[in-house]
């Protein structure tokens, strides 16, 4: 018994480890008795033992990172399924490159399921993209719903087409710089995706052609500047500063601009008039009708030459409006006379029916109310 209590004895150095021990697991013991001692090892073992059965992490073991931590998916209804802009493949809705931009964003943060994902593909979808997104069938993944909406709604612009109509981007006259960056930002990142141009040199490649593409007002303004920074995001900051500045002076530019087209539009418009009414004329010259006569056959057929108020017509028009101009002339004598005289006038008409004229040679009339001014062979009378 004696050996059994010298073997329990602890030295001084062992004490000061238990001690140490006891600071390291945070924990107090209760050393009031030996009975409060033993009580207090014992809940503590109970307690451990419990945890270790519940699988439960100790208390002084460091909580994992949650950078490396790997993706818990949460329970299918206890939060809100994700929402997707609307997309049916026409213009009133979302386009497609934001629709799957919103698609793989959601993807790649891991928040949701892929199930969630795929309800909520479903439920933006509708029209025409609904009925591809049928065909495909309940089985399909979120990789082949893309896969298939690329190759229907996806862009078919060359590679080369894309780098041409970014190089050529210009800045329209009622266009502002926000949106001009953007359709040319667009461009290029089409061309970044497929792999035609390197995202390292997208930031020089954006400077030279936005500058390059600027108004020509708002580019003189913004030479210097132009010079000074190198980064796209400053320099179309800077631009817009700019352009805020001299909003008014821009917008008078842009209206004398507008003037000085559309009086070019207005010149070339009827510099096609004038040239299609040459083609008429000439058409005209081509196509005559055979009893048509010139002036020049006027002059060359007749002695007397027609003056310039006299308009040469063909002999069977020329005829009917002589003809028309005697009876309106006897006509109206006739109303200025007495009832007698114009029932003498009426019989005088029917009588006179078979009588030349002979300064035209034409039936119908006397000499003295000849009012003829060309002959029945189309000769002037003087």
């Amino acid at each position: 018994m004696l050996e059994a209590e010298e073997g329990t004895e602890m030295s001084a150095e062992e004490q000061q480890k238990l001690l140490d021990l006891f600071k390291e697991l945070k924990l107090k013991p209760k050393v009031d008795s030996v009975q409060d001692f033993t009580g207090w090892m014992s809940n503590q073992f109970s307690a451990t033992k419990q945890e270790a059965d519940l699988g439960a992490k100790p208390k002084f073991q460091a909580p994992p990172s949650p950078m490396f931590a790997p993706p818990s998916f949460p329970a299918p209804f206890p939060m809100h399924p994700p929402r997707l802009s609307f997309f049916s493949g026409d213009k009133k809705d979302a386009d497609y490159d934001v629709w799957k931009y919103e698609v793989l964003c959601l993807q790649r943060e891991g928040i949701y399921a892929p199930e969630s994902i795929l309800h909520a593909v479903r439920r933006s979808v509708k029209g025409e993209a609904a009925r591809v997104l049928m065909n495909l069938g309940p089985t399909a993944s979120i990789k082949d719903v893309v896969n298939k909406f690329d190759s229907v709604y996806g862009s078919v612009h060359m590679k080369q087409s894309i780098l041409a109509s970014f190089y050529s981007c210009k800045q329209a006259q009622h266009e502002d710089v926000s949106t001009f960056s953007n359709r040319m930002v667009d461009l290029l990142n089409k061309a970044v995706e497929q792999g035609t141009v390197n995202k390292s040199s997208a930031n020089e490649m954006l400077c030279s052609v936005f500058y390059s593409g600027l108004k020509p007002s708002l580019r003189d303004i913004c030479a210097y500047k132009f010079d000074q920074i190198k980064t796209f995001d400053d320099l179309l900051l800077a631009v817009r500063r700019t352009e805020k500045e001299h909003e008014g002076q821009l917008s008078s530019i842009v209206n004398q601009c507008t003037v000085e087209s559309d009086t070019q539009s207005q010149i070339k418009q009827l510099t096609s008039v004038v040239n299609q009414l040459v083609t008429e004329v000439k058409s005209l010259r081509e196509n005559k009708p055979s009893n048509y006569t010139s002036y020049d056959d006027s002059i060359k057929n007749n002695a007397n030459p027609p003056t310039s108020n006299t308009r040469i017509v063909p002999e069977k028009k020329r005829i009917d409006r002589e003809q028309e101009h005697y009876v309106k002339t006897n006509y109206n004598a006739c109303r200025n006379k007495s009832n007698s005289v114009n029932n003498f006038a009426l019989r005088q008409s029917n009588e006179v029916k078979d009588i030349v004229c002979f300064r035209c040679l034409r039936k119908g009339h006397f000499r003295r109310s000849c009012v003829a001014k060309y002959d029945i062979h189309g000769n002037y009378l003087n």
